[in-house]
């Protein structure tokens, strides 16, 4: 696991092995600053990225929604392997499954980017956080997946629970992961220890609800 540090953000400790100490590195001064590391603390370069992640299949980029640094920094590190590998593609869950074709008809010059934000479900911050990433991407010709499930099926599956895949029919429940496990595992244990927002009188038994009315890792599990 790398570490992004931005300025305001709050670094996480879990990220360093035992005894790791970051470097000592110019102080970040402004909300767009932001700085990466390595597991062992060491500053990275996005000009001199690790093996790890250029030979890597998938490369998960969480964010701190609204943070323009890192929001910049993604769009540098999609820039950076972009470079590295013109045969990428980036996953977007600010875009749901439903509205591909929206997606593919903006990349493809068919639509402009008002119809793109109005059809395709574009998120509230998507002109000031998200089209730089989709900006990039249409201009060196990068796929873009829209990868999150149809939130009136994520919905629904809060309240009656995933039986209600069951009563979907082929096309609906292609939106939706074809294998969905919510059993523990230490990948799961990480990513709820990992929920900033999340505090310790909300929490029970590792699970975290949110405005859908189900658990945030059931949720996850959906798009995966």
């Amino acid at each position: 696991m790398y570490l992004i540090e931005c300025a305001s953000a709050i670094s996480v400790s879990t990220s360093f092995s035992a005894g790791s100490s970051i470097e000592q590195n110019p102080p970040l001064r402004s909300f767009y600053d932001y700085q990466l590391y390595t597991p062992s603390g060491e500053a990275l370069n996005l000009d001199n990225l690790p093996s790890e992640l250029l030979e890597a299949d998938i490369i998960l980029v969480g964010e701190w929604h609204t943070h323009s640094g890192i929001h910049r920094f993604q769009t540098d590190l999609l820039k950076a392997l972009a470079l590295e590998n013109d045969s990428r593609a980036l996953s977007m869950e600010q875009f749901t499954r439903d509205n591909q074709n929206v997606v593919d008809e903006y990349l493809a010059s068919e639509i402009g980017e008002q119809t793109l934000i109005k059809q395709g479900g574009g998120w509230p911050n998507y002109e000031s956080d998200y089209r730089p990433l989709v900006e990039l991407a249409k201009q060196a010709n990068l796929p873009i997946i829209a990868s999150n499930a149809p939130k009136p099926i994520v919905r629904c599956i809060g309240r009656q629970g995933l039986d209600y895949l069951n009563k979907l029919d082929d096309e609906k429940r292609a939106l939706v992961a074809a294998q969905i496990d919510t059993s523990s595992s230490p990948y799961k244990d990480k990513f709820m220890a990992s929920m900033h927002h999340a505090t310790r009188h909300k929490q029970k038994d590792s699970t975290l609800h949110n405005s859908l009315g189900m658990p945030q890792w059931q949720r996850v599990s959906l798009i995966t």
